[in-house]
């Protein structure tokens, strides 16, 4: 069978929420990033498609884990990955005036200029990891204080957000490859740190594909000749080219391990090859890659669709997702396991169709070998 863009996203929305009722969303109960980036990945298909059926949804899971004065039953206020559902409050805001929300975005923003820190200014990854920088932060809280600081002319969250960018780019560039490690210790304490530099030892797809589209959504936020957004660009530019560079050009994916495809064990890991590729299609959108990039974009939606398969016609299945990942070894990402569905790729998949819809409506073949 052969399915558009618009029509596989619906049916991998419609079949999360026939299995999980939005309030059973896992981990169940609590306002976390799991659910926030499918959540996130649903607001920006349904904003990109016009297709204003998902809101309900979305609305109906982030009611379900605040009290009716906007205070969230269960939550870290210590972790990153707690913040990044705050996004989600924007959009209900604008669609339903509720206080409620208005109240937990000040709650959650509130939390920023107060968080632990290390000596360069850098938000530890969650309380108890002192000192420790992840990837996967930026997207958790980078979006987040750039919407607020514009909205609400703020711009000392504008300059605290990308000063996180800044201190990631400049410790976790491997220069080699021109990629990012997936941690820096800014005390190399860390049992996964480098005792020279800090860093983690390896460049995990994934985190690097949340710090690219990240990193995109803070500059998009931003006018154009913003002196954030230029040096954003560029930074984003250079890494996604660099990205580009790593792509198996037999099957249009990238590895769990990116920058060692030859490696031992690698193997090919479809969340990060989600983020990559909607990081290229949205880089040529803004003018940030060239136009014959596009090629190796729709590769990587064609590899990316080889992963998934439709059962009974209305089922949608993406298998090849990491689970949720630590810093580690070589051989500790290469033995992590994969699920089915898991929301970390179906938020990622939902993203890459936002910006996929707005280029191409062909029809795809699904769950075949390249």
């Amino acid at each position: 069978m052969e399915y558009t863009i618009t029509e596989l996203a619906g049916l991998a929305i419609d079949t999360i929420a026939r299995n999980f009722p939005a309030a059973k969303l896992p981990p169940e109960g609590h306002f976390h990033y799991h659910q926030g980036v499918f959540l996130s990945g649903v607001e920006k298909f349904s904003e990109a498609s016009g297709k204003e059926e998902y809101f309900p949804y979305i609305q109906s899971w982030v009611d379900a884990m605040i009290s009716p004065d906007g205070e969230p039953y269960c939550f870290n206020p210590g972790a990153l990955d707690d913040l990044q559902p705050g996004i989600l409050l924007f959009g209900l805001l604008q669609r339903t005036h509720n206080e409620k929300y208005q109240h937990l975005l000040e709650r959650l923003t509130s939390l920023l200029p107060n968080w632990d820190k290390n000596e360069e200014g850098g938000y530890f990854h969650m309380t108890g990891m002192n000192d420790q920088m992840w990837l996967d932060g930026l997207y958790m809280a980078g979006p987040l204080a750039v919407r607020y600081g514009v909205e609400q002319q703020k711009p000392e969250f504008i300059t605290s957000a990308f000063h996180q960018m800044r201190l990631m780019y400049h410790h976790c560039l491997k220069k080699e490859s021109n990629l990012l490690l997936h941690g820096w210790d800014c005390s190399k304490k860390a049992e996964w740190a480098n005792p020279d530099t800090g860093c983690a030892p390896e460049i995990w797809g994934r985190a690097m594909g949340w710090f690219l589209v990240g990193g995109l959504d803070m500059l998009e936020l931003l006018p154009k000749k913003h002196e954030e957004r230029v040096w954003a660009e560029k930074v984003i530019a250079e890494l996604t080219a660099s990205v580009l560079k790593y792509q198996d050009s037999q099957t249009g994916l990238w590895y769990q391990v990116v920058d060692k495809p030859n490696q031992t064990g690698n193997w090919h890991e479809v969340s990060c090859s989600m983020l990559f590729t909607c990081a290229v299609l949205r880089c040529i959108r803004l003018g940030l890659l060239p136009q014959e990039t596009m090629r190796q974009a729709i590769q990587g939606i064609r590899g990316v669709l080889s992963c998934v398969r439709i059962e009974n016609e209305n089922t949608f299945l993406l298998n090849r997702i990491c689970v949720g990942t630590g810093i580690g070894s070589y051989d500790y990402y290469i033995a992590r396991e994969t699920s089915t569905n898991d929301l970390h790729g179906m938020g990622a998949y939902l993203l890459l169709c936002a910006e996929a819809v707005k280029v191409t409506e062909d029809k795809f073949a699904v769950g075949q070998k390249k």
